[in-house]
Protein backbone atom coordinates (compact mmCIF):
# COMPACT_ATOMS: atom_id res chain seq x y z
CA UNK A 1 0.00 0.00 0.00
CA UNK A 2 1.63 3.24 -1.12
CA UNK A 3 2.00 6.41 0.93
CA UNK A 4 -0.63 8.32 -1.08
CA UNK A 5 -3.27 5.64 -0.46
CA UNK A 6 -2.47 5.54 3.27
CA UNK A 7 -2.82 9.32 3.45
CA UNK A 8 -6.16 9.18 1.61
CA UNK A 9 -7.51 6.58 4.05
CA UNK A 10 -6.24 8.61 7.01
CA UNK A 11 -7.91 11.76 5.75
CA UNK A 12 -11.15 9.84 5.13
CA UNK A 13 -11.14 8.57 8.71
CA UNK A 14 -10.58 12.02 10.20
CA UNK A 15 -13.44 13.41 8.11
CA UNK A 16 -15.72 10.58 9.27
CA UNK A 17 -14.89 11.35 12.91
CA UNK A 18 -15.52 15.04 12.36
CA UNK A 19 -18.90 14.33 10.75
CA UNK A 20 -19.83 11.98 13.58
CA UNK A 21 -19.12 14.66 16.14
CA UNK A 22 -21.01 17.37 14.27
CA UNK A 23 -24.10 15.12 14.01
CA UNK A 24 -24.07 14.14 17.68
CA UNK A 25 -27.32 15.35 19.33
CA UNK A 26 -26.24 14.63 22.86
CA UNK A 27 -26.54 17.98 24.65
CA UNK A 28 -24.28 16.89 27.50
CA UNK A 29 -21.35 16.43 25.16
CA UNK A 30 -21.90 19.86 23.69
CA UNK A 31 -21.84 21.30 27.19
CA UNK A 32 -18.31 19.92 27.63
CA UNK A 33 -17.13 22.82 25.54
CA UNK A 34 -17.84 25.13 28.44
CA UNK A 35 -16.12 23.10 31.13
CA UNK A 36 -12.56 23.20 29.83
CA UNK A 37 -10.41 25.13 27.37
CA UNK A 38 -12.04 25.84 24.04
CA UNK A 39 -10.53 24.58 20.80
CA UNK A 40 -9.44 28.11 19.88
CA UNK A 41 -8.01 28.56 23.38
CA UNK A 42 -5.93 25.41 23.07
CA UNK A 43 -4.54 26.50 19.71
CA UNK A 44 -3.93 30.10 20.76
CA UNK A 45 -5.46 31.59 17.63
CA UNK A 46 -4.62 35.09 18.77
CA UNK A 47 -1.05 34.32 17.64
CA UNK A 48 -1.15 32.07 14.59
CA UNK A 49 2.55 31.26 14.72
CA UNK A 50 2.00 29.62 18.11
CA UNK A 51 -0.91 27.44 17.00
CA UNK A 52 1.08 24.22 16.62
CA UNK A 53 3.16 24.74 19.76
CA UNK A 54 0.04 25.40 21.84
CA UNK A 55 -1.70 22.28 20.58
CA UNK A 56 1.35 20.07 21.19
CA UNK A 57 1.87 21.54 24.65
CA UNK A 58 -1.76 20.70 25.42
CA UNK A 59 -1.52 17.09 24.30
CA UNK A 60 1.88 16.45 25.96
CA UNK A 61 0.66 17.77 29.33
CA UNK A 62 -0.84 14.95 31.40
CA UNK A 63 -2.86 17.38 33.53
CA UNK A 64 -4.91 18.68 30.60
CA UNK A 65 -8.47 17.74 29.60
CA UNK A 66 -7.65 15.33 26.76
CA UNK A 67 -7.87 12.29 29.09
CA UNK A 68 -4.88 10.63 27.42
CA UNK A 69 -2.73 10.74 30.54
CA UNK A 70 0.95 10.27 29.71
CA UNK A 71 0.37 8.51 26.40
CA UNK A 72 1.57 11.45 24.27
CA UNK A 73 4.72 12.26 26.23
CA UNK A 74 5.77 8.61 26.29
CA UNK A 75 5.19 8.35 22.54
CA UNK A 76 7.38 11.42 22.07
CA UNK A 77 10.17 9.80 24.09
CA UNK A 78 9.88 6.67 21.95
CA UNK A 79 10.24 8.76 18.78
CA UNK A 80 13.31 10.51 20.13
CA UNK A 81 14.91 7.17 20.95
CA UNK A 82 14.23 5.92 17.43
CA UNK A 83 15.45 8.98 15.56
CA UNK A 84 18.07 10.34 17.93
CA UNK A 85 19.84 7.40 19.56
CA UNK A 86 23.34 8.75 18.98
CA UNK A 87 22.45 12.26 20.14
CA UNK A 88 20.71 11.01 23.27
CA UNK A 89 23.74 8.83 24.02
CA UNK A 90 25.98 11.89 23.72
CA UNK A 91 23.68 13.88 26.02
CA UNK A 92 23.78 11.03 28.54
CA UNK A 93 27.58 11.04 28.48
CA UNK A 94 27.54 14.75 29.29
CA UNK A 95 25.06 14.05 32.09
CA UNK A 96 27.39 11.38 33.50
CA UNK A 97 30.32 13.76 33.39
CA UNK A 98 28.46 16.55 35.17
CA UNK A 99 26.99 14.25 37.83
CA UNK A 100 29.87 11.80 38.31
CA UNK A 101 27.59 8.91 37.35
CA UNK A 102 27.88 6.02 34.94
CA UNK A 103 24.39 5.61 33.54
CA UNK A 104 24.08 3.50 30.41
CA UNK A 105 22.08 4.33 27.29
CA UNK A 106 21.07 0.67 26.93
CA UNK A 107 19.30 0.84 30.29
CA UNK A 108 17.46 4.01 29.34
CA UNK A 109 16.46 2.47 26.03
CA UNK A 110 15.25 -0.78 27.62
CA UNK A 111 13.19 0.94 30.31
CA UNK A 112 11.44 3.21 27.81
CA UNK A 113 10.88 0.64 25.10
CA UNK A 114 9.37 -1.80 27.62
CA UNK A 115 7.42 1.03 29.26
CA UNK A 116 8.57 0.09 32.74
CA UNK A 117 8.93 3.65 33.99
CA UNK A 118 6.82 6.45 35.41
CA UNK A 119 6.85 10.10 34.50
CA UNK A 120 6.55 12.44 37.47
CA UNK A 121 6.33 16.21 37.89
CA UNK A 122 5.68 16.74 34.18
CA UNK A 123 5.71 20.41 33.22
CA UNK A 124 5.10 21.78 29.72
CA UNK A 125 5.59 25.40 28.66
CA UNK A 126 5.55 27.40 25.44
CA UNK A 127 7.40 30.52 24.34
CA UNK A 128 9.88 30.37 27.22
CA UNK A 129 12.04 33.52 26.93
CA UNK A 130 15.80 33.42 27.33
CA UNK A 131 18.70 35.63 26.25
CA UNK A 132 18.89 35.45 22.46
CA UNK A 133 15.43 34.04 21.76
CA UNK A 134 12.43 32.06 22.95
CA UNK A 135 12.05 28.31 23.38
CA UNK A 136 8.97 27.17 21.43
CA UNK A 137 8.18 24.21 23.71
CA UNK A 138 10.01 23.16 26.88
CA UNK A 139 9.11 19.93 28.66
CA UNK A 140 10.58 18.98 32.03
CA UNK A 141 10.01 15.76 33.94
CA UNK A 142 11.38 13.31 36.45
CA UNK A 143 11.42 9.64 35.48
CA UNK A 144 11.46 6.61 37.73
CA UNK A 145 12.13 3.02 36.68
CA UNK A 146 9.80 0.35 38.02
CA UNK A 147 12.91 -1.80 38.41
CA UNK A 148 14.87 -0.61 41.43
CA UNK A 149 18.16 -1.92 40.07
CA UNK A 150 18.01 0.26 36.92
CA UNK A 151 19.35 3.75 37.40
CA UNK A 152 17.99 6.56 35.25
CA UNK A 153 18.73 10.29 34.96
CA UNK A 154 17.07 12.26 37.75
CA UNK A 155 15.52 14.88 35.48
CA UNK A 156 14.97 15.24 31.73
CA UNK A 157 14.35 18.44 29.79
CA UNK A 158 13.12 18.32 26.19
CA UNK A 159 13.80 21.56 24.34
CA UNK A 160 11.79 21.78 21.11
CA UNK A 161 12.47 24.26 18.31
CA UNK A 162 9.30 24.23 16.22
CA UNK A 163 9.62 25.37 12.60
CA UNK A 164 6.52 25.43 10.42
CA UNK A 165 6.67 28.20 7.81
CA UNK A 166 10.10 29.60 8.60
CA UNK A 167 13.72 28.54 8.75
CA UNK A 168 16.28 28.87 11.52
CA UNK A 169 17.93 32.26 12.00
CA UNK A 170 20.45 33.94 14.30
CA UNK A 171 22.00 30.62 15.37
CA UNK A 172 18.91 29.83 17.44
CA UNK A 173 19.62 26.17 18.05
CA UNK A 174 23.21 26.81 19.16
CA UNK A 175 21.99 29.58 21.48
CA UNK A 176 19.47 27.23 23.10
CA UNK A 177 21.93 24.36 23.32
CA UNK A 178 24.63 26.45 24.96
CA UNK A 179 22.16 27.93 27.42
CA UNK A 180 20.89 24.58 28.69
CA UNK A 181 24.27 22.89 29.00
CA UNK A 182 25.80 25.87 30.83
CA UNK A 183 22.99 27.38 32.89
CA UNK A 184 23.32 26.30 36.53
CA UNK A 185 19.63 25.38 36.79
CA UNK A 186 19.76 22.89 33.90
CA UNK A 187 23.32 21.78 33.22
CA UNK A 188 23.10 18.77 35.54
CA UNK A 189 19.91 17.50 33.87
CA UNK A 190 19.65 15.24 30.85
CA UNK A 191 18.86 17.79 28.15
CA UNK A 192 17.42 16.55 24.86
CA UNK A 193 17.15 18.94 21.93
CA UNK A 194 14.51 18.53 19.22
CA UNK A 195 14.03 20.17 15.83
CA UNK A 196 10.41 19.76 14.73
CA UNK A 197 9.48 20.66 11.15
CA UNK A 198 7.08 19.64 8.35
CA UNK A 199 9.73 17.94 6.19
CA UNK A 200 9.14 14.49 4.72
CA UNK A 201 10.33 11.59 6.86
CA UNK A 202 13.06 10.65 4.39
CA UNK A 203 14.86 13.91 5.25
CA UNK A 204 15.02 13.34 8.99
CA UNK A 205 18.53 11.93 8.72
CA UNK A 206 19.71 15.18 7.09
CA UNK A 207 21.21 18.09 9.03
CA UNK A 208 18.18 20.34 9.46
CA UNK A 209 19.17 22.39 12.51
CA UNK A 210 22.34 24.46 12.57
CA UNK A 211 23.35 22.81 15.84
CA UNK A 212 24.35 19.17 15.46
CA UNK A 213 22.89 18.08 18.80
CA UNK A 214 19.25 18.50 17.75
CA UNK A 215 17.14 15.41 16.98
CA UNK A 216 14.97 15.76 13.89
CA UNK A 217 11.31 14.75 13.99
CA UNK A 218 8.41 15.84 11.81
CA UNK A 219 4.66 16.37 11.95
CA UNK A 220 4.02 13.11 10.12
CA UNK A 221 5.51 11.21 13.07
CA UNK A 222 3.40 13.24 15.49
CA UNK A 223 0.32 12.45 13.41
CA UNK A 224 1.01 8.71 13.00
CA UNK A 225 2.34 7.89 16.46
CA UNK A 226 0.30 10.19 18.67
CA UNK A 227 -2.74 11.79 17.07
CA UNK A 228 -4.09 8.91 14.98
CA UNK A 229 -3.59 6.50 17.85
CA UNK A 230 -5.17 8.91 20.34
CA UNK A 231 -8.41 8.70 18.37
CA UNK A 232 -8.65 4.99 19.23
CA UNK A 233 -8.60 5.77 22.97
CA UNK A 234 -11.71 6.04 25.11
CA UNK A 235 -11.85 9.83 25.12
CA UNK A 236 -14.76 12.23 24.79
CA UNK A 237 -16.27 13.22 21.46
CA UNK A 238 -15.11 16.75 22.20
CA UNK A 239 -11.49 15.67 22.43
CA UNK A 240 -11.82 13.52 19.32
CA UNK A 241 -13.15 16.58 17.55
CA UNK A 242 -10.21 18.73 18.68
CA UNK A 243 -7.65 16.15 17.60
CA UNK A 244 -9.46 15.54 14.31
CA UNK A 245 -9.60 19.27 13.54
CA UNK A 246 -5.89 19.52 14.17
CA UNK A 247 -5.17 16.51 11.98
CA UNK A 248 -7.15 18.11 9.18
CA UNK A 249 -5.13 21.29 9.56
CA UNK A 250 -1.95 19.26 9.05
CA UNK A 251 -3.23 18.08 5.67
CA UNK A 252 -3.19 21.63 4.35
CA UNK A 253 -0.01 22.64 2.48
CA UNK A 254 2.24 25.00 4.42
CA UNK A 255 3.34 28.27 2.82
CA UNK A 256 6.79 26.99 1.96
CA UNK A 257 5.67 23.50 0.94
CA UNK A 258 2.93 24.05 -1.63
CA UNK A 259 1.40 20.73 -2.62
CA UNK A 260 3.06 18.92 0.29
CA UNK A 261 1.30 18.18 3.57
CA UNK A 262 3.06 18.11 6.91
Amino acid sequence: MNEELLETKSLKRTKELLLKWKNDKNIQKIKEFYKTKSFSGILGVDRREMTHSNFLAWIFDDTQSHNLGQFAIKQLLDMLLEYGEEKIDNSLKLYNKNNSTDLQFDNLYKVMMLDIYNVENLMVGVERPLVGGRIDIIISMHIRSEKNDIKLPEKINIIIENKVDSSEHSNQTSTYYNYYIKEETYKNDLNLFVFLSPVVTSKLKDKLADNEHFININYQLISDNILERALTYDISERNKFIITEYLLSLRKPSKENKGQTM
